[in-house]
């Protein structure tokens, strides 16, 4: 960006872990035990 701009260009989201449900993936979609959906997915 241009010197004059002011921007913010966050690299990731922190989300609070008691907002996520599930976790969406190319292989599958993990929920919870997530332990156990890793396991699944193997």
């Amino acid at each position: 960006a241009p010197r004059n701009v002011k921007v913010c260009n966050p690299a990731f989201d922190v989300t609070p872990h008691r907002l996520i449900s599930a976790i969406v993936t190319e292989r599958g979609i993990l929920r919870k035990p997530y332990k156990a959906s890793l396991k699944e997915l193997r």
